[in-house]
């Protein structure tokens, strides 16, 4: 997207080259600064904030050397990728600004420098107030009536914006590197300016479920607010699961040691419970009606732990975010995914002063409603040897659903992910998502392995052109992961029974009467006329050496998909007494 130059911008741009017309000079990044003092805008006020005005470039000009030529041409360029970055409806004069401070070869930086900027420092200040990280006090008062007009200026021809790659990736020139600035300060800039850049994807329009940056600052800067993605649409919905969820709404309803604790095997859908509760308290469902209009905000414990190398900033980051939670007055919820990541979190030395030290009175007293999630093995290691931490929290336990609950979840957001993909799935094609994933993704809980096939066929079906993803296009997502052959994977197990002599004679050559008496037992008991024990209990006996094990092995393949599915015990080797 391109977007347009704003009005102040496109007369600065004419002032500028009218400057470097009169002088007779070449068309510099110089002449933009100069022309910035020219018209009200919100980049002269930022640099007479900090006592730069237009007198004080003229007095160092004439001090500095000639500019690559494209200089101008990427200071555009750059100026565009920052105004899309912060979500901008125009290029104005800041983002010029702060494209010409990111820029160590051109004059304006230059000239910045030399005026007694730390440009770090003053880069940084200035990607503040466009990203909204401080308040907004640059307003632009218009034009005074002694001051003259600029409007009727010539509409300056704009040079074409062209793209560039990432503002890290372009080779810079270290010929301007003032001996006063720190290295250190400088990739702390480019690196805000990257995520200032990156911070357009992941932009989204205001809702009535923000929180005032104000008010809440660390929560809105680094929580991301659940509440506010599902009132735009960004939020799957749950489906099942209104056990889990009743009983996490009862227990933040309790007046102390308000906080539920998810409990369950990764990819079982704790997270998923917690986003669903929130769809609710948007969708103002009848079962979240108690917790209307509170905001679910996820915390994440590595963006807690960023910049508190000192001691002591850690804990002062944790009360100040106890202080926003409480100021809230029950209406946010935090919720800590991976939850046991906060013991520990923080402490320095021998000190046991972490993040949930910091949170238990606060736990207790229910000041502080919290949500956490964490694994079986994850809270026995950690969370269940803290005895004072377990109390505060009611553990709640996530099964893995089974086939029947995961092909309806399946069913309840094929659409979002067919919407993403541009494909429609075939029920058939959900259906072997569930049945193949229980079958040979062993690894991995329902329903996220089954959501995951279904995601990765829908992407492999987009690139090849495809707007169908049916059983075929499944069965051979489970292949590559499997290492299953698809042949296998595409016969029904109805057709594997019928042909079970087949198959198993083309491994286990001259053994007709065997391989047919085995068959005979598997296919009745698959059926259902033997009894509830395992399938099948054989016996193989003969001599060494004519096909027992390899029997055994070919079986085994047979109804598991691969050979090495099979517990050998070798007998002869307990044939001593010392041996057992």
């Amino acid at each position: 997207m391109t977007l347009h130059h704003s009005s102040e911008l496109r007369q600065v741009m004419a002032e500028a080259q009218d400057i470097a017309s009169q002088v007779g000079q070449k068309f510099t990044t110089a002449h933009l600064l100069l022309a910035l003092f020219t018209v009200p805008n919100r980049a002269e006020i930022l640099l007479k904030e900090k006592q730069v005005d237009e007198d004080t470039i003229l007095a160092i000009v004439h001090s500095v050397d000639e500019e690559a030529g494209d200089s101008v041409r990427l200071a555009y360029s750059k100026a565009q990728q920052i105004a899309e970055g912060c979500g901008a409806e125009a290029i104005d004069c800041l983002h010029l600004l702060i494209a010409m401070c990111g820029m160590r070869q051109c004059l304006a930086y230059d000239l910045l420098r030399r005026s007694g900027l730390s440009m770090p420092q003053f880069r940084n200040t200035a990607l503040s107030y466009v990203t909204g990280r401080l308040p907004r006090r640059l307003t632009v008062k218009r034009q005074a009536a002694g001051r003259p007009a600029l409007t009727s200026a010539p509409p300056a021809s704009l040079p074409p914006v062209q793209s560039h790659p990432p503002l890290r990736a372009e080779p810079v020139p270290d010929r301007a590197a003032p001996a006063g600035d720190e290295p250190d300060d400088e990739a702390e800039a480019d690196e805000l300016e990257r995520r200032t850049i990156e911070a357009g994807n992941e932009s989204r329009p205001p809702t009535d479920w923000d929180l005032e940056p104000t008010r809440f600052p660390i929560l809105h800067r680094l929580g991301r607010n659940l509440t506010a993605l599902a009132a735009l649409g960004r939020i799957d919905p749950l489906v099942g699961r209104e056990r889990e969820v009743t009983e996490v709404i009862d227990t933040l309803l309790k007046r102390r040691a308000n906080n539920p604790l998810l409990i369950g095997e990764p990819g079982v859908g704790k997270t998923a419970i917690v986003e669903g509760l929130a769809l609710s308290i948007v969708n103002g469902d009848s079962q979240a009606a108690p917790l209307n209009k509170r905001r679910i905000v996820e915390l994440d414990v590595a963006s807690l732990l960023a910049g508190t190398q000192l001691r002591g900033a850690f804990s002062e980051k944790m009360q100040q975010i106890r202080r926003e939670v409480r100021r809230a007055e029950g209406q946010v919820i935090v919720f800590f995914d991976e939850m046991h990541t906060l013991i520990g979190a923080g402490a320095t030395g021998d000190s046991a002063q972490d993040a949930a030290n910091e949170l238990k009175a606060a736990l207790a007293r229910g000041e502080f409603p919290c949500i956490g999630a964490t694994t079986h093995d994850e809270y026995r290691r950690f969370v269940e040897q803290d005895a004072a931490l377990v109390r505060r929290f009611r553990p709640i336990q996530v099964p893995e659903p089974d086939a029947q609950q995961t092909l309806a979840i399946l069913r309840g957001i094929a659409d979002e992910y067919a919407r993403h993909h541009g494909v429609a799935y075939d029920s058939e094609a959900l259906e072997a998502a569930v049945h193949l994933s229980s079958r040979y993704l062993t690894e991995r809980c329902l329903p996220d392995k089954a959501i995951s096939l279904i995601d990765l066929a829908g992407s492999r079906a987009r690139r090849s052109g495809r707007v169908r993803v049916d059983r075929q296009a499944v069965a051979r997502v489970v292949s590559s992961m499997a290492g299953v052959p698809i042949e296998r994977l595409l016969m029904t197990d109805a057709e594997r029974l019928l042909n079970m002599e087949k198959i198993i004679g083309l491994q286990l050559i001259g053994h007709t009467a065997v391989v047919r008496a085995i068959a005979d037992v598997i296919r009745r008991n698959y059926v259902g006329f033997g009894s509830a024990r395992p399938i099948g209990s054989f016996l193989f006996l003969g001599p060494t050496g004519v096909g027992k094990t390899e029997c055994a092995r070919t079986l085994a393949a047979f109804l598991f998909g691969n050979c090495e599915a099979l517990v050998k015990l070798d007998m002869s080797e307990y044939s001593e007494s010392h041996s057992t």
